[in-house]
């Protein structure tokens, strides 16, 4: 389990730290560590940089972006791990149920309510299955992992997958040989995603609307289908929300 706190007292960060070290020490065999940033704009960076965690420990008072903001931000980047708010007040309940948050924690940390926080997060991460399915790209510099439920669609493009994402990042491949269906293959076994198009794989789960033969995308992107084939494609669609609204599905 990896934690980001976000947190610009010092201090404070020094008595998270200790209380995660003695979780840690007390569950032999768990992986935790975390990743320490003294300002919002740091943090975001992270996440820029492709850096993800299981767990989300916020400061609501901070100075420039507070942790409602960020809070607000990171799910805006289509990040569902557990926030937890730190705060000294407890007049932000409110706020912090809009953006999903797990809890909020008063200061000083007390440790049983850390340990509770942490033990939430991991029975979470346990109920998953298996791990969330990862789409390898290999770009010119590097190879990342994308979550599949962050794709929003992904695009032929000169022998190169584009991949859209929900924060907006769009990343390219290296040129592929081959089809543009055996670069993209794993996602055509996944009931998530339909090829519309000789260039286009969507993500259902990001459709926001359907008009005039295309389908219009969560991020405002609109892909045009051809008029001869939108018939079946809009089948498919409305069958796939179906079965999701009926617990038909299993995706990871």
């Amino acid at each position: 389990m990896v934690v980001a706190i976000c947190e610009d007292d010092r201090q404070q960060v020094e008595i998270v730290h200790c209380l995660i070290d003695k979780y840690s020490s007390l569950r032999p065999g768990l992986e935790l560590s975390h990743h320490d940033f003294l300002s919002a704009d740091k943090l975001l960076k992270s996440l820029e940089g492709g850096q993800t965690f299981d767990l989300y420990l916020l400061d609501i008072l901070m100075p420039d972006v507070n942790g409602i903001e960020l809070a607000n931000e990171i799910r805006r980047r289509g990040v569902e791990s557990p926030i937890v708010f730190l705060t000294s007040s407890a007049d932000y309940a409110l706020d912090a149920f809009n953006v999903s948050a797990m809890q909020y924690l008063l200061k000083p940390i007390k440790e049983d309510a850390l340990f509770s926080t942490l033990d939430k997060t991991i029975a979470l991460l346990a109920t998953k299955s298996k791990e969330e399915k990862m789409l390898m790209v290999f770009m010119s510099d590097k190879t990342v992992r994308i979550p599949y439920s962050s794709i929003v669609c992904i695009e032929n493009v000169n022998r190169t997958v584009l991949v859209y994402l929900t924060d907006g990042t769009q990343l390219y491949s290296k040129t592929f040989r081959g089809s543009f269906e055996s670069a993209v293959e794993p996602l055509l076994d996944d009931v998530r995603f339909l090829q519309v198009h000789k260039s286009y794989i969507l993500n259902l789960n990001h459709v926001e609307e359907l008009a005039d033969c295309s389908f219009i995308m969560s991020d405002g992107m609109t892909i045009r289908v051809p008029r001869y084939k939108f018939a079946d494609m809009k089948n498919r669609y409305f069958a796939y929300l179906s079965d999701k609204e009926r617990g038909l599905l299993e995706t990871t």
